[in-house]
């Protein structure tokens, strides 16, 4: 989900990337204690500083920002582990069971009360599937992991069992992670009498809120300051950060002064402030992969490109789309631009952690300055008839020249950028660039536009598993550069098919090949926390959900002398 990604739910969390504005100002402090954990949204790089605009599951224009605020809330079915499977501790779902056909699934649930004193049953999400039903297509996540269209009934068979009817076999990661990750329990009974008018109005009403069967309850929020929470006594096994808060500030520089002086507990040092970590060394450092410093989401990056544009028809030749991956120096950007911290990526699959990466994929991904071959690249386009002419490749009268747009306010995109223009001047192609604020760039990268090729990104939530569905087949709700391949629809589809990982595996494969977009390397993120914080790696998750329940507080003396 976005963060500065904040993008409507049916675009499936495409969005910019490194943002720098945010929406709002400084809270008043929390009085510390050692088990009060004060954070901010989107840590990780998953967005800019930005306040809260809902807390609603299903009712809200999807950001990072409120899926933190309401993922700890309402518990979703299906939470994510770090390496991309399932969390059985975290999420609402006991065990979920397919039947030999795989059509029908039978999910049971884990026994929790709502902050009403009732318990949550199966009818709460069974209501669930009927608000989302009742959307339509106006539902954000349309499309994604099959729901609604995927799926025949949703119907109680005891108090905590649910089961799920689909139309027809599917992969059980895939529906698993993609689409019961969707559902939660909502208070059915609580709800009941709302429409679904009245939940768009309310999104951040403290009232309708108030009824919750998450580790936390919501005890105030003010827009463009802070969301403070405590622990539910009704949760299991009670967490031990008992009061947690997300604040909210107006800037980078703002946010990190709160994480260098103690104000945060968790918090990033966003890259145009890289030079200034040393005053944050005595905090714990987060290792997405153990003795690699840095944070990786779980996310690709590309360059998005137009195929229904005539100006850049040469874009439909897959030679051209080759030599450009081939000169683009992704170890080079990770070295210069990301301070070292970064992932090189050749397709859809993020490379970190690499749960859903075939082996070739791996072998290409730890080796990038193999595949960066500027001369290799060269001599492909000449042989597909692309001569220089006054320094620039043309083919029947038609000059390898294009625009790339990319977000305004980023020094590392604008780092970046200048890079790859670079780098594809020496191969004789002339990039022009342009710099658009976010909602301008997202409104402009639109299907059927006149945009040329932008600098995007894809962050993987609540879609887990990368099948790619909705975003190369063609027609997919995402596929807004309007690619279409009869061989890549096929492998789209067996990806979602009962017929094991060799089938993402050979997903993978042709979209290294193929080159719908091109793909560009995952930076890294310097996430740091409070020594007397455990478990970071499960409260952090790669996807951006947070799990404030899973921290673990340290007992050192000087922990408690913290207090």
């Amino acid at each position: 989900m976005p963060a500065c990604r904040k993008t409507p739910r049916f675009i499936r969390t495409l969005s910019t990337l490194a943002c720098l504005g945010a929406l709002a100002s400084t809270g008043t402090t929390m009085a510390k204690s050692t088990d009060v954990v004060v954070t901010t949204p989107n840590v990780g790089g998953f967005g800019a500083p930005q306040t809260v605009t809902s807390f609603s599951p299903l009712y809200n224009d999807v950001s990072n920002t409120d899926m933190q605020a309401y993922s700890i809330l309402y518990t979703p079915l299906i939470w994510p582990s770090p390496e991309i499977t399932v969390d059985w501790k975290l999420g609402l779902a006991e065990s979920v069971h397919y039947n030999p056909q795989r059509t029908v699934v039978t999910v049971k649930l884990k026994p929790r009360r709502w902050t009403d004193g009732t318990p949550v049953t199966a009818a709460d999400v069974v209501y669930t599937w009927k608000l989302i039903e009742q959307q339509g297509n106006g539902y954000g996540l349309y499309g994604v992991g099959g729901v609604p269209e995927l799926i025949k009934q949703v119907a109680a068979v005891s108090a905590d069992t649910v089961r799920f009817t689909l139309k027809h076999p599917v992969s059980e990661h895939w529906f698993t992670l993609n689409g019961l990750s969707q559902f939660y329990a909502l208070p059915a009974k609580a709800w009941g009498h709302h429409s679904n008018t009245y939940f768009r109005n309310h999104e951040t009403d403290m009232k309708l809120m108030r009824v919750s069967d998450g580790p936390y309850r919501l005890d105030s929020f003010v827009s463009g300051r802070y969301a403070r929470y405590s622990a539910n006594p009704d949760y299991p096994d009670s967490p031990a950060v008992k009061r947690f808060e997300l604040r909210f500030f107006p800037d980078w520089t703002t946010q990190f002064s709160a994480l260098k002086t103690g104000e945060l507990q968790i918090g990033e040092v966003p890259t145009p402030l890289y030079s200034a970590q040393h005053l944050v060394a005595h905090l714990h450092t987060f290792e997405s992969v153990p003795g690699k410093p840095g944070f990786l989401p779980y996310e690709f990056r590309m360059i998005w490109l137009n195929f229904k544009n005539p100006k850049i028809a040469f874009m439909r030749d897959e030679k051209v789309r080759q030599a450009l991956q081939m000169a683009i120096p992704q170890q080079a950007i990770i070295d210069v631009v990301f301070h070292g911290l970064g992932a090189a990526s050749f397709t859809a699959v993020p490379p970190v952690p690499d749960t859903y990466l075939s082996p070739a994929m791996k072998a290409l991904d730890s080796h990038p300055n193999q595949a960066y071959d500027p001369a290799k690249a060269a001599r492909l386009l000449a042989s597909d008839g692309w001569t220089m002419h006054d320094g620039v490749r043309t083919k029947d009268g038609k000059r390898l020249e294009f625009t790339l747009l990319y977000l305004t306010g980023s020094r590392a995109q604008t780092e970046e950028a200048d890079m790859l223009k670079a780098s594809w001047q020496k191969l004789g192609v002339l990039v022009h660039l342009k710099r658009m604020p976010q909602a301008t760039l997202l409104a402009t990268v639109q299907p059927n536009g006149h945009w040329e090729t932008a600098m995007l990104l894809w962050s993987y939530a609540p879609d887990f598993y990368p099948s790619g569905d909705g975003l190369f087949n063609t027609g997919g709700g995402a596929n807004f550069g309007q690619y279409s391949n009869a061989a890549l629809d096929a492998a789209i589809n067996g990806s979602t098919q009962p017929h094991g990982r060799e089938a993402l595996w050979h997903y993978e494969a042709l979209l290294a090949k193929q080159l719908p977009v091109l793909f560009l390397p995952v930076p890294g993120y310097l996430v740091k926390s409070s020594g007397c914080l455990g478990n970071m790696r499960e409260y952090l998750n790669p996807t951006a959900y947070i799990a404030p329940q899973a921290i673990d507080l340290k007992s050192s003396p000087a922990c408690a002398s913290a207090g």
